[in-house]
Protein backbone atom coordinates (compact mmCIF):
# COMPACT_ATOMS: atom_id res chain seq x y z
CA UNK A 1 0.00 0.00 0.00
CA UNK A 2 2.99 2.30 -0.49
CA UNK A 3 1.18 4.24 -3.23
CA UNK A 4 -1.91 4.82 -1.11
CA UNK A 5 -2.59 8.39 0.05
CA UNK A 6 -5.19 9.49 2.58
CA UNK A 7 -5.99 12.94 3.91
CA UNK A 8 -8.69 14.25 6.22
CA UNK A 9 -9.73 17.86 5.61
CA UNK A 10 -11.86 19.39 8.34
CA UNK A 11 -14.39 21.97 7.19
CA UNK A 12 -15.33 25.25 8.83
CA UNK A 13 -18.32 27.44 8.09
CA UNK A 14 -17.80 31.07 7.09
CA UNK A 15 -20.72 33.45 6.91
CA UNK A 16 -20.64 37.22 6.88
CA UNK A 17 -16.93 37.23 7.63
CA UNK A 18 -17.41 35.12 10.77
CA UNK A 19 -15.87 31.66 11.03
CA UNK A 20 -17.56 28.87 12.98
CA UNK A 21 -15.94 25.77 14.50
CA UNK A 22 -15.63 22.44 12.68
CA UNK A 23 -18.61 21.66 10.43
CA UNK A 24 -18.06 18.36 8.68
CA UNK A 25 -15.05 16.92 6.89
CA UNK A 26 -13.71 15.60 3.58
CA UNK A 27 -11.82 12.31 3.34
CA UNK A 28 -9.57 12.23 0.29
CA UNK A 29 -8.06 8.89 -0.75
CA UNK A 30 -5.83 8.05 -3.72
CA UNK A 31 -4.60 4.77 -5.16
CA UNK A 32 -2.31 4.25 -8.19
CA UNK A 33 -5.24 4.25 -10.63
CA UNK A 34 -8.11 6.07 -8.93
CA UNK A 35 -9.13 8.53 -6.24
CA UNK A 36 -12.13 8.83 -3.97
CA UNK A 37 -13.67 11.67 -2.01
CA UNK A 38 -16.14 11.25 0.85
CA UNK A 39 -17.92 14.31 2.22
CA UNK A 40 -19.76 14.51 5.52
CA UNK A 41 -21.79 17.68 5.99
CA UNK A 42 -23.12 19.24 9.22
CA UNK A 43 -26.66 18.36 10.21
CA UNK A 44 -29.47 20.46 8.68
CA UNK A 45 -26.99 22.31 6.50
CA UNK A 46 -28.10 25.01 4.00
CA UNK A 47 -25.73 23.97 1.18
CA UNK A 48 -27.84 21.45 -0.72
CA UNK A 49 -27.58 21.98 -4.49
CA UNK A 50 -24.67 24.43 -4.19
CA UNK A 51 -21.30 23.78 -5.89
CA UNK A 52 -18.49 21.67 -4.45
CA UNK A 53 -15.03 22.85 -5.53
CA UNK A 54 -11.64 21.24 -5.17
CA UNK A 55 -8.86 23.83 -5.03
CA UNK A 56 -5.48 23.11 -6.61
CA UNK A 57 -2.32 25.12 -7.23
CA UNK A 58 -0.65 25.94 -10.55
CA UNK A 59 2.25 28.38 -10.91
CA UNK A 60 1.70 29.73 -7.37
CA UNK A 61 -1.97 30.50 -8.03
CA UNK A 62 -5.02 28.70 -6.66
CA UNK A 63 -7.75 27.51 -9.02
CA UNK A 64 -11.19 25.97 -8.36
CA UNK A 65 -12.43 22.82 -10.10
CA UNK A 66 -16.14 22.07 -9.92
CA UNK A 67 -16.75 18.48 -8.76
CA UNK A 68 -20.53 18.55 -8.48
CA UNK A 69 -23.27 19.83 -6.21
CA UNK A 70 -23.64 19.40 -2.48
CA UNK A 71 -26.18 16.84 -1.28
CA UNK A 72 -29.28 17.81 0.63
CA UNK A 73 -28.43 14.95 2.97
CA UNK A 74 -25.23 14.74 5.01
CA UNK A 75 -23.19 12.30 2.92
CA UNK A 76 -21.69 12.57 -0.59
CA UNK A 77 -19.22 10.33 -2.42
CA UNK A 78 -17.19 11.08 -5.53
CA UNK A 79 -14.83 8.67 -7.28
CA UNK A 80 -12.80 8.81 -10.48
CA UNK A 81 -10.38 6.60 -12.36
CA UNK A 82 -7.18 8.23 -13.59
CA UNK A 83 -7.20 8.50 -17.37
CA UNK A 84 -3.58 9.69 -17.51
CA UNK A 85 -0.56 10.06 -15.25
CA UNK A 86 -1.06 13.83 -15.36
CA UNK A 87 -4.43 13.46 -13.69
CA UNK A 88 -2.79 11.68 -10.76
CA UNK A 89 -0.53 14.68 -10.20
CA UNK A 90 -3.56 16.99 -10.44
CA UNK A 91 -5.18 15.15 -7.54
CA UNK A 92 -1.95 15.28 -5.55
CA UNK A 93 -1.96 19.07 -6.02
CA UNK A 94 -5.36 19.48 -4.34
CA UNK A 95 -4.94 21.85 -1.40
CA UNK A 96 -8.47 22.06 -0.09
CA UNK A 97 -12.18 22.39 -0.77
CA UNK A 98 -14.99 24.86 -0.48
CA UNK A 99 -18.74 24.33 -0.72
CA UNK A 100 -21.47 26.93 -1.10
CA UNK A 101 -21.52 30.54 -2.25
CA UNK A 102 -19.44 33.60 -1.48
CA UNK A 103 -21.56 34.92 1.42
CA UNK A 104 -21.88 31.54 3.14
CA UNK A 105 -19.66 28.52 2.54
CA UNK A 106 -17.72 25.62 4.02
CA UNK A 107 -13.97 25.63 3.57
CA UNK A 108 -11.10 23.37 4.55
CA UNK A 109 -7.38 23.12 3.80
CA UNK A 110 -5.27 19.97 3.58
CA UNK A 111 -3.13 19.41 6.71
CA UNK A 112 0.12 19.97 4.79
CA UNK A 113 -1.04 23.31 3.31
CA UNK A 114 -0.09 26.29 5.45
CA UNK A 115 -2.09 28.91 3.57
CA UNK A 116 -5.71 29.98 3.86
CA UNK A 117 -8.32 29.39 1.17
CA UNK A 118 -10.81 32.21 0.63
CA UNK A 119 -13.80 31.81 -1.68
CA UNK A 120 -13.67 35.31 -3.14
CA UNK A 121 -9.91 35.38 -3.62
CA UNK A 122 -10.11 32.25 -5.76
CA UNK A 123 -13.35 32.43 -7.76
CA UNK A 124 -13.87 36.15 -8.09
CA UNK A 125 -10.21 37.15 -8.21
CA UNK A 126 -9.75 34.78 -11.16
CA UNK A 127 -12.85 36.27 -12.76
CA UNK A 128 -11.55 39.83 -12.35
CA UNK A 129 -8.14 38.77 -13.64
CA UNK A 130 -9.74 37.27 -16.71
CA UNK A 131 -11.96 40.32 -17.32
CA UNK A 132 -8.91 42.62 -17.17
CA UNK A 133 -7.10 40.38 -19.62
CA UNK A 134 -10.14 40.40 -21.89
CA UNK A 135 -10.34 44.20 -21.88
CA UNK A 136 -6.66 44.46 -22.74
CA UNK A 137 -6.96 41.87 -25.50
CA UNK A 138 -10.11 43.49 -26.89
CA UNK A 139 -8.22 46.75 -27.31
CA UNK A 140 -5.32 44.92 -28.94
CA UNK A 141 -7.63 43.24 -31.40
CA UNK A 142 -9.26 46.52 -32.39
CA UNK A 143 -5.94 48.27 -33.04
CA UNK A 144 -3.78 45.46 -34.37
CA UNK A 145 -5.99 42.65 -35.59
CA UNK A 146 -7.49 44.43 -38.59
CA UNK A 147 -4.14 44.48 -40.30
CA UNK A 148 -2.86 41.18 -38.96
CA UNK A 149 -5.80 38.84 -39.54
CA UNK A 150 -7.01 37.91 -42.99
CA UNK A 151 -10.43 39.00 -44.15
CA UNK A 152 -11.66 35.39 -44.07
CA UNK A 153 -10.55 34.97 -40.45
CA UNK A 154 -12.27 38.16 -39.38
CA UNK A 155 -15.43 37.03 -41.11
CA UNK A 156 -15.31 33.71 -39.31
CA UNK A 157 -14.90 35.34 -35.95
CA UNK A 158 -17.63 37.94 -36.38
CA UNK A 159 -20.34 36.07 -38.26
CA UNK A 160 -21.87 34.46 -35.19
CA UNK A 161 -20.60 36.96 -32.64
CA UNK A 162 -22.51 40.05 -33.74
CA UNK A 163 -25.82 40.21 -31.96
CA UNK A 164 -25.46 36.87 -30.20
CA UNK A 165 -23.55 38.06 -27.15
CA UNK A 166 -23.33 41.49 -25.53
CA UNK A 167 -19.89 41.14 -24.00
CA UNK A 168 -16.35 41.24 -25.36
CA UNK A 169 -15.30 38.50 -22.94
CA UNK A 170 -14.34 35.98 -25.60
CA UNK A 171 -12.16 38.50 -27.48
CA UNK A 172 -9.31 37.69 -25.10
CA UNK A 173 -8.23 34.62 -26.99
CA UNK A 174 -4.71 35.90 -27.62
CA UNK A 175 -2.59 38.93 -26.87
CA UNK A 176 -2.56 39.78 -30.55
CA UNK A 177 -3.90 38.43 -33.82
CA UNK A 178 -0.55 37.02 -34.91
CA UNK A 179 -0.39 34.79 -31.85
CA UNK A 180 -3.97 33.66 -32.40
CA UNK A 181 -3.35 32.84 -36.04
CA UNK A 182 -0.28 30.74 -35.28
CA UNK A 183 -2.03 28.93 -32.45
CA UNK A 184 -4.91 28.05 -34.72
CA UNK A 185 -2.58 26.04 -36.94
CA UNK A 186 -1.94 23.52 -34.16
CA UNK A 187 -3.85 20.28 -34.95
CA UNK A 188 -6.50 19.22 -32.52
CA UNK A 189 -5.22 17.18 -29.60
CA UNK A 190 -1.52 17.79 -30.31
CA UNK A 191 1.12 20.40 -29.61
CA UNK A 192 2.28 21.99 -26.36
CA UNK A 193 -0.53 24.55 -26.24
CA UNK A 194 -3.23 21.90 -25.94
CA UNK A 195 -1.17 19.44 -23.93
CA UNK A 196 -0.69 22.10 -21.27
CA UNK A 197 -4.42 22.30 -20.55
CA UNK A 198 -5.14 20.85 -17.09
CA UNK A 199 -6.42 17.29 -17.04
CA UNK A 200 -9.83 16.61 -15.52
CA UNK A 201 -12.30 13.74 -15.81
CA UNK A 202 -15.65 14.68 -14.26
CA UNK A 203 -17.52 11.48 -15.27
CA UNK A 204 -17.98 8.27 -13.32
CA UNK A 205 -17.79 6.12 -16.47
CA UNK A 206 -14.79 5.64 -18.77
CA UNK A 207 -16.51 6.37 -22.10
CA UNK A 208 -14.06 9.13 -23.04
CA UNK A 209 -10.33 8.50 -23.35
CA UNK A 210 -9.35 11.84 -21.83
CA UNK A 211 -10.76 15.25 -20.92
CA UNK A 212 -9.10 18.62 -20.41
CA UNK A 213 -10.33 21.81 -18.79
CA UNK A 214 -10.62 24.79 -21.16
CA UNK A 215 -11.30 28.52 -21.11
CA UNK A 216 -12.88 30.33 -24.09
CA UNK A 217 -9.50 31.72 -25.19
CA UNK A 218 -8.24 28.14 -25.56
CA UNK A 219 -10.64 27.70 -28.48
CA UNK A 220 -8.20 29.73 -30.53
CA UNK A 221 -5.69 26.91 -30.15
CA UNK A 222 -8.00 24.87 -32.38
CA UNK A 223 -8.19 25.29 -36.17
CA UNK A 224 -9.71 28.56 -37.35
CA UNK A 225 -13.02 26.92 -38.25
CA UNK A 226 -13.82 26.70 -34.53
CA UNK A 227 -12.93 30.22 -33.45
CA UNK A 228 -16.50 31.46 -33.68
CA UNK A 229 -17.50 29.23 -30.73
CA UNK A 230 -15.57 31.65 -28.50
CA UNK A 231 -18.51 34.05 -28.85
CA UNK A 232 -21.28 31.47 -28.72
CA UNK A 233 -23.92 32.76 -26.28
CA UNK A 234 -24.76 29.35 -24.85
CA UNK A 235 -21.10 28.44 -24.37
CA UNK A 236 -20.22 31.72 -22.67
CA UNK A 237 -23.20 31.45 -20.31
CA UNK A 238 -22.05 27.99 -19.23
CA UNK A 239 -18.50 29.25 -18.75
CA UNK A 240 -19.55 32.19 -16.56
CA UNK A 241 -21.74 29.90 -14.44
CA UNK A 242 -19.13 27.18 -13.88
CA UNK A 243 -15.81 28.86 -14.82
CA UNK A 244 -14.62 26.16 -17.24
CA UNK A 245 -15.30 24.28 -20.47
CA UNK A 246 -14.47 20.70 -21.43
CA UNK A 247 -12.29 19.43 -24.28
CA UNK A 248 -12.59 15.65 -24.72
CA UNK A 249 -11.38 12.85 -26.96
CA UNK A 250 -12.63 9.38 -27.93
CA UNK A 251 -11.62 7.07 -30.78
CA UNK A 252 -10.21 9.76 -33.04
CA UNK A 253 -13.03 12.24 -32.38
CA UNK A 254 -12.86 15.48 -30.39
CA UNK A 255 -15.67 17.02 -28.37
CA UNK A 256 -16.41 20.40 -26.86
CA UNK A 257 -18.43 20.36 -23.64
CA UNK A 258 -20.36 23.13 -21.87
CA UNK A 259 -21.18 22.49 -18.18
CA UNK A 260 -24.80 22.75 -17.12
CA UNK A 261 -27.86 20.96 -15.81
CA UNK A 262 -30.33 18.81 -17.69
CA UNK A 263 -33.54 20.83 -18.07
CA UNK A 264 -35.93 21.12 -21.00
CA UNK A 265 -35.27 24.82 -21.56
CA UNK A 266 -31.50 24.33 -21.41
CA UNK A 267 -31.83 21.35 -23.75
CA UNK A 268 -33.63 23.53 -26.28
CA UNK A 269 -31.01 26.29 -26.07
CA UNK A 270 -28.14 23.81 -26.29
CA UNK A 271 -29.66 22.27 -29.43
CA UNK A 272 -30.02 25.69 -31.03
CA UNK A 273 -26.26 26.16 -30.75
CA UNK A 274 -25.30 22.66 -31.87
CA UNK A 275 -24.71 21.03 -28.48
CA UNK A 276 -27.07 18.15 -29.13
CA UNK A 277 -25.96 15.61 -26.52
CA UNK A 278 -26.02 15.77 -22.71
CA UNK A 279 -23.57 13.58 -20.79
CA UNK A 280 -24.21 13.43 -17.06
CA UNK A 281 -21.36 13.08 -14.61
CA UNK A 282 -23.04 10.19 -12.77
CA UNK A 283 -23.07 6.66 -14.17
CA UNK A 284 -26.84 6.40 -14.48
CA UNK A 285 -29.73 7.33 -16.70
CA UNK A 286 -29.98 11.13 -17.00
CA UNK A 287 -32.89 12.73 -15.13
CA UNK A 288 -34.08 16.32 -14.76
CA UNK A 289 -31.70 18.47 -12.74
CA UNK A 290 -28.65 16.24 -13.23
CA UNK A 291 -25.30 18.01 -13.60
CA UNK A 292 -23.17 17.26 -16.63
CA UNK A 293 -22.00 18.63 -19.97
CA UNK A 294 -23.72 19.57 -23.23
CA UNK A 295 -21.45 18.02 -25.83
CA UNK A 296 -20.71 18.88 -29.43
CA UNK A 297 -18.61 16.87 -31.89
CA UNK A 298 -15.88 19.04 -33.43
Amino acid sequence: MGDYMRKIIYLRKREGGVQSPQAGFVRLEMWPNRWRLHLTMPEEHPFGGLPIYAVYEREQKLYPVLLGKAPYEREWDFEQTFSTRKMEWYVKDILGFFIGRQDCYLVGECPDYKGRIEYGSIVFARQREEENRQQTAAGTVKTDAMGAVTSDAMGTVTTDAMGTIKTDAADAVATDAETAASAAEIPRGTGPSLDSLPEMYPFEDDELEWCRQMDPQDLFKLPMDYWHYAKNTFLMQGFYNYRHLLYAYKEGKYYLGVPGQFHRREQFLAGQFGFDRFKGTKKKRVTMGDYGYWMKLL
